[in-house]
């Protein structure tokens, strides 16, 4: 079996949590960086480009419905969606929300 080269893209407004994720991807993995978006309308406009295999949505973004953002994107583009969480103290009901609504994960990764 041929492994795939995932394209990946990130949602969320801390760009030194996305150069981080960014880093890790690209150092220890074989995926692809495709983009990362401030904002859910420049998400949609970079799924418009290229339509990645996952986004990483930032749930600390609380600029977002991470509820309606999963359920957005998944019904527009069919990516899937991992939450990352900076931290434990998150608040969990924005978590459950976005898992109920279709992500398939929540991954907690320190910032620092």
């Amino acid at each position: 079996m041929i492994a795939r080269k995932l394209k990946i893209g990130f949602l969320g407004a801390n760009l030194a949590y996305a150069a981080q994720l960014k880093g890790l991807i690209e150092r220890h993995t074989a995926h692809r960086w495709a983009w990362q978006a401030r904002s859910l309308a420049q998400c949609i406009e970079q799924c418009h480009q290229t339509v990645p295999h996952i986004i990483l949505l930032d749930t600390a973004d609380t600029s977002l419905d991470t509820a309606r953002t999963v359920g957005d994107l998944r019904r527009q583009f069919h990516s899937q969606i991992l939450l990352m969480s900076p931290s434990t103290d998150c608040p969990t009901h924005r978590v459950f929300a976005a898992l109920g609504a279709g992500a398939i994960d929540v991954v907690s990764l320190n910032r620092e």
